[in-house]
């Protein structure tokens, strides 16, 4: 599969402009080689940690010990909660873990589902977020404080000033889905709507269990990779934020009111995919789905879901439309993940032809508020396998922290990382 490259768009209000203008330094620097700080998380058993790493049995590909998701505190803290466990652990700012908190139960300080960890609210309350919109907040110890439940699908987070939590957010709206960014008051829950837009349903909503239909349709339009087809609203810290689509290139850049700032396109080339993409692409998803339907099947912990062993089975029956490089959109997405650093720089990810000796290097372009180029680089990492998403890969205060796998390692490779980000020709 082809490998990343990164393009870095910096987008939004500086607040910082000494702070940014150091950032903005680093990136025309050149190269960045990241370097792991040595001493952090020294004294983390991680074999007994990610104890459930090489658990399979009853998990799903989501499930997996390495689905995780980071968030750093002020004080250099760092929170994580996992797709397989009821949790949110603590590690302090010298790496090492400190505790865990949380359980599966109905209580206030406990978890329905499997918890989200989201920003800190005022320097002060940690809050975590399920699949129902149930939002808890927690103080810096693990102490239940309040919870705020919504009556949407939130899809991501950022604290604006010190009480203000924004959203991005979806809900079903009559035969259309209502995508919008609100802002919530931490003190007195007090909600605004921002910005808003709506995507028509459209005909596939009526067949949505009827996979043949929906291959029908799709014909020439299988994406390579698994990608929202909506745009995306990407938010700042600093209380702008964008709409962004993978298929389109599109790139829109809003003051944190919603007023448009640049209405533009990625200056990005797409990659045309090949046989041996789509080669593989078949494989791993035949494979995915008959090791999702053993693990329904011989699970301990509750009933099959027929209607899930349908959808597969139905998947499984028409998945040869799947080999044909014809059923496919001719080229990969623009890209792959966005992330927002603590100085409202957006990480935008791309697909480039790179080598397997060199697919730890990520090449990167920087733009300006105005989609202006403003610097090109590339980020290197020689000793970890870097999992590239805004949930593992979080840049703030100057360092780079991410939950990698050491490369070349018999054991337990899975680690929580934090990088300097040093300019590779010092």
């Amino acid at each position: 599969m082809k490998n990343l490259i990164l393009y870095i768009v910096l987008l939004g209000l500086i607040v910082n402009p000494i702070t940014a203008q150091n950032m903005l330094s680093l990136y025309k620097s050149g190269p960045i080689t990241l370097v792991p700080v040595a001493e952090y998380g020294a004294k983390n058993n991680w074999d007994e940690l990610f104890d459930l790493y090489n658990i399979t049995e009853g998990f799903t590909y989501n499930q997996r010990e390495e689905n995780k998701r980071i968030v750093v505190a002020p004080d250099g803290s760092v929170f994580m909660s996992h797709k397989n466990r009821y949790e949110i652990w603590k590690f302090g700012p010298d790496g090492n873990f400190i505790k865990s908190f949380g359980s599966k139960g109905g209580k206030y300080s406990q978890f329905q589902y499997y918890p989200s960890i989201q920003p800190v609210v005022n320097g002060k309350y940690i809050f975590t977020s399920d699949s129902n919109g149930r939002l808890k907040f927690f103080d810096l110890d693990g102490n239940y404080v309040k919870s705020i439940n919504l009556d949407y699908m939130p899809q991501s987070f950022q604290i604006v000033g010190q009480n203000q939590i924004r959203i991005s957010a979806t809900a079903l709206w009559a035969r259309s889905f209502r995508y919008f960014v609100a802002d919530i008051d931490f003190d007195d829950d007090e909600e605004k709507i921002i910005y808003d837009y709506f995507m028509d349903l459209g005909s596939s909503f009526a067949d949505e269990n009827n996979i043949d239909s929906l291959i029908n349709t799709q014909k020439q339009h299988f994406q390579l990779m698994e990608v929202p087809s909506r745009d995306e609203l990407i938010l700042f810290p600093g209380g702008g934020f964008a709409r962004t689509s993978r298929i389109s290139g599109k790139l829109i850049s809003m003051d944190s009111n919603g007023r448009t700032i640049t209405d533009t396109k990625l200056d990005i080339q797409r990659v045309r995919i090949s046989e041996e993409d789509v080669s593989e692409n078949y494989e791993k998803m035949k494979r995915d789905l008959v090791t999702h339907r053993e693990a329904i099947l011989t699970s301990k912990n509750s009933d099959p879901s027929q209607m899930v062993l349908v959808t597969i089975n139905q998947t499984l029956s028409a998945i040869e439309a799947y080999k044909d490089i014809e059923n496919y959109d001719p080229y990969l997405p623009y890209y792959s993940n966005i992330i927002v650093d603590d100085q409202d720089n957006m990480l935008v990810f791309e697909f480039t032809e790179r080598d397997a000796e060199n697919d730890n290097i990520f090449d990167v372009v920087a733009y300006n508020s105005n989609g202006e180029t403003v610097a090109r680089t590339s980020f290197i990492s020689d000793e970890y396998e870097l999992n590239i998403s805004a949930n593992t890969f979080v840049i703030s205060g100057g360092y780079l922290y991410a939950v990698a796998k050491l490369k070349n390692y018999d054991g337990m490779p899975l680690r929580l990382v934090k990088f300097r980000m040093v300019p590779a020709n010092e």
